[in-house]
């Protein structure tokens, strides 16, 4: 009796979003786009990110989303991000994601929960790979499901542990081809699954049943 309807975006949206730039294994912006919240558990990515600047001193993380709504937790990632004395750590708060997508070269997702994330459909169309912990429906939307062959579109790596996530930060830095071709089969996969049109269509189908069954 229940019927699961997955999240879509319109990959059309993110064209303009693809990254212009050449692809480095020195020079490197990481991006996330979270709400500051315990839940979302930024400080396992600060902590990781402090290990990734240690192998890749050109790297940068630009944090995008809410700073307001726990107070309190983000002035402990400040305090966390001034006790590591990590540079190259930028804040942002509520901004378009879609002008600052085209200097990203890959996106973090650290969250101890989740459903199934929109921001990393938003990412995937704009073909940025992700690494990401393994929780909700992220490890199916970067691997794929059963019948997907596309192949992998971004890195799963255990929740709370920094060092995994550095890790595969790491060597997704040092592999610009990796990156690309990570980039390439999260757009393809966002178009043939979780495509906007298809989850309107799956709601009107929804509607027009449900509506079916009353006049029965």
């Amino acid at each position: 009796k229940a019927v699961t309807i997955p999240n879509g975006v319109d990959v059309r949206e993110y064209d303009g979003c693809r990254s212009k730039r050449k692809a480095s294994s020195e020079e490197v912006t990481i991006g996330a786009v979270l709400r500051v919240v315990p839940i979302k558990d930024v400080k396992t990515m600060l902590l990781a990110f402090d290990l990734v600047k240690q192998s890749v001193p050109g790297a940068r993380l630009k944090i995008m989303g809410n700073c307001g709504e726990n107070p309190s937790y983000y002035e402990e990632c400040l305090e966390l991000m001034e006790e590591l004395g990590t540079a190259d750590v930028a804040f942002l708060g509520q901004v378009n994601v879609k002008e600052h997508f085209p200097d990203i070269d890959l996106l973090l997702l650290s969250s101890i929960s989740e459903g199934q994330p929109l921001a990393m459909l938003e990412g995937m169309a704009a073909q940025i790979p992700y690494v990401a912990t393994n929780v909700g429906s992220c490890r199916a939307l970067l691997e794929g499901e059963a019948g997907d062959s596309l192949g992998s579109a971004g890195t799963v790596v255990p929740v709370m542990n920094s060092e995994a996530m550095a890790d595969a930060v790491i060597r997704c830095i040092k592999d610009p081809q990796l990156r690309r071709r990570m980039g390439r089969i999260g757009r393809k996969r966002v178009e043939m699954y979780y495509s906007k049109s298809a989850m309107l269509e799956a709601f009107r189908k929804l509607y027009m049943d449900l509506g079916e069954e009353k006049e029965a």
